[in-house]
């Protein structure tokens, strides 16, 4: 009954439109009666299909009919003639094909409409569109790569850049990668003997046995915070030009630590917290300047002197307080300053040469010693002071020496 009324309404439509247009209707003759009888199978098929009263073929044809009168008496109007080319029969046969196509269009929105529940009419074509077309893309994503890029973990991915020789294999996405039982069935095999740097990205947790093994032309390798484990198997010949970059106090540098292998911070690293030794921190002077070796070591990682910092010195001659200075350079920034102590010297251990004899004045005689120590003869008046006893009569007097500047005590 549904598809009979929609038939019927699709017949109307054709019909007022035609009147509007000025011309006849004769032209629609046969698709009436063509409509008709489809609109009584359609009206018989439902009666058949159901158990409750319907309306008889009859009265719809009856009512069909009705329709059609008032288009009947349209060519009774003649205030407006018809265009001359409405006798034309091409325009005639594709209005005749109209309705038919109205038709197929009705039964097609009525079966969308009862599907549906809804009064609105769905394009079929969009509906069945759409979820292919999200397939079609899901399925694009997955395509197999050119064997330079793939999954290594149930959430990681690999891919290899760079030239031959010269490649870097990136790590992303997040949790733990996979163990391989050895190097050959790492994804990346094919490509060991070209990757020189090694990047796991932020996210990354857990580095596994073999993941990185038998890479023997990596040299570096820079390491994210995230990762939290990384065991000694994990690259395996693969260390023996490898400088590691990655955070201090983090698995990274733990890692270098345990394995000797050099490590570097990934960005620019304070040394104001680092641990500073002095090879020594306590002189005696001798007159020559002094420079104790300087050790850094800040979380696990010794720093190397030239290349990590710089140190100069101040004050570190003379007796008292001398400073090292040490300036990060490189990977460091920052200043560091140490201190160490040069003692003075005692002057009793110092070589007093033998004074000759004095003749007899009458005044007092005061002789100048030469006093050296360790080979350095010392300046009166700087480094030592004398006093005299019984130095003005005949007999034995006595030379008293004291040191004085850098030197302590007396002889």
């Amino acid at each position: 009954m549904l598809r009979a009324a929609y038939v019927k309404k699709s017949l109307a439509l054709v019909l007022a439109s035609l009147m509007l247009a000025g011309s006849t209707v004769s032209v629609f003759a046969e698709e009436a009666t063509a409509v008709e009888a489809a609109a009584d199978s359609s009206s018989e098929e439902a009666l058949s299909e159901q158990d409750q009263d319907a309306v008889p073929a009859e009265e719809a044809v009856e009512e069909l009919a009705a329709v059609e009168t008032p288009a009947a008496e349209v060519p009774a109007a003649e205030e407006t003639p018809a265009p001359q080319m409405i006798d034309h029969e091409e325009p005639a046969s594709d209005m005749a094909e109209l309705p038919s196509e109205n038709v197929e269009e009705t039964e097609i929105s009525g079966i969308i409409a009862e599907e549906t529940d809804s009064d609105e009419i769905v394009d079929v074509e969009e509906v069945q569109f759409t979820p292919e077309a999200a397939f079609e893309t899901e399925e694009q994503t997955q395509e197999p790569s050119d064997g330079k890029a793939g999954l290594c973990g149930d959430l990681a991915q690999w891919a290899v850049t760079g030239e031959t020789g010269a490649m870097t294999l990136t790590i992303s996405g997040t949790g733990e990668l996979n163990a391989y039982d050895s190097a050959a069935n790492a994804p990346w095999a094919a490509f060991a003997g070209d990757i020189t740097t090694i990047v796991i990205e932020e996210g990354i947790t857990v580095i596994k046995a073999n993941d990185f093994a038998g890479l023997s032309a990596l040299t570096e390798m820079t390491v994210a915070d995230s990762v939290t484990a990384i065991p000694a198997e994990a690259l395996t010949d693969s260390t023996a030009n490898l400088v590691i970059r990655g955070s201090f106090g983090q698995a990274a540098e733990k890692f270098a630590a345990d394995n000797s292998i050099p490590f570097v911070p990934k960005e620019i690293a304070d040394l104001s917290d680092a641990k500073v030794t002095l090879s020594s921190t306590r002189y005696t002077y001798n007159g020559s300047a002094f420079k104790p070796s300087v050790k850094i070591v800040k979380s696990l990682t010794a720093l190397k002197e030239g290349e990590d910092f710089e140190v100069s010195y101040s004050g570190n001659t003379d007796a008292g307080t001398a400073k090292a200075v040490i300036t990060g350079k490189g990977n460091f920034k920052g200043t560091l300053t140490k201190t160490f102590t040069i003692d003075k010297a005692a002057i009793r251990k110092s070589n007093v040469a033998k004074i000759r004899s004095q003749s007899f004045t009458g005044k007092a005689i005061k002789p100048v010693p030469t006093v050296k120590v360790s080979g350095r003869t010392l300046k009166k008046g700087k480094d030592f002071q004398v006093r005299y006893k019984k130095n003005k009569k005949i007999g034995k007097a006595v030379v008293i020496i004291t040191g004085k500047g850098n030197y302590k005590g007396k002889t």
